[in-house]
């Protein structure tokens, strides 16, 4: 990550045009994002509770519309047929 980055933009832009700004906070990457992977490659974390969809590539847009409706929280496509 860049710490030095800079962006900018016009509050009149975000006001006018009724913009919507999402982001997110990892935190500084040396006390968030590495001690994470590291957890992840020990095994540490099991996220295999998150997955409540396993589908082919072809049932997409249905577990889209899953997720949407609240019926799914992690959806991992495992074939491609």
């Amino acid at each position: 990550m860049n710490e030095r980055a800079r962006s900018e933009i016009a509050q009149v832009r975000i006001t006018r045009d009724e913009l919507q700004l999402l982001g997110g906070f990892i935190g500084q990457e040396t006390l968030v994002f590495s001690p994470a992977i590291r957890l992840l490659e020990q095994g540490g974390l099991n996220l295999e509770p998150l997955v409540t969809h396993q589908i082919q590539l072809k049932e997409l847009p249905a577990a889209i519309e899953e997720l949407r409706a609240g019926r799914a929280t992690k959806v991992e496509v495992v074939g491609f047929a």
